[in-house]
């Protein structure tokens, strides 16, 4: 297991309108003409996948700033043009070993039945803390993870309601 940090995902566009209707676009609005050129020479497969676009290179190309260029791409998508996903940066878990077919996996009763036995448990505390309209909820998630000693948060549905009634 491998922990990636700020893995870059460039920003995608996609031409949700055909060609004619983007020429009525661009004849319709002058200001986005020049740029919806620059995409168009820039990048190829626009109106049939996303592709990844680079904005710095295109704010180069136009001679603009960066930020221009994201303004531009956030109107066009307002306006339905393209699909524009933003670029971001995301860390990622990359598996390292591949995966265990299904048919190749053991595991022996006593571990099912223990982890069967959890899982039942754990969906009735869960059941419990959400019909539950006595104990403060702070209260519960404490009990569950071994705490015992708490008080009321006071801040809680349940809190609340004690609060209007004065317990």
């Amino acid at each position: 297991l491998e922990l990636t940090d700020d893995l870059d995902n460039p920003s995608k566009v996609y031409f949700k309108v055909d060609r004619d209707d983007l020429y009525k676009f661009q004849v319709a609005n002058a200001d986005f003409d020049g740029f919806v050129k620059l995409l168009l020479r820039s990048y190829t497969g626009l109106f049939t996948n996303y592709v990844q676009i680079d904005e710095k290179l295109l704010a180069k190309r136009a001679n603009v700033s960066p930020d221009l260029v994201y303004e531009f791409l956030c109107r066009l998508r307002t306006h339905h043009i393209i699909d524009f996903i933003p670029q971001k940066k995301t860390p990622f878990i990359i598996f390292s070993k591949e995966r265990i077919d299904m048919e190749r996996i053991k595991i022996s009763k006593e571990n099912y039945d223990d982890r069967k036995r959890d899982y039942l448990n754990r969906i009735e505390a869960m059941i419990h803390y959400a019909s539950s309209g006595h104990k403060c909820r702070s209260q519960l998630l404490l009990e569950y993870f071994g705490e015992t000693e708490s008080v009321r948060c006071g801040k809680c549905d349940v809190c609340l309601h004690m609060n209007e009634l004065n317990i």
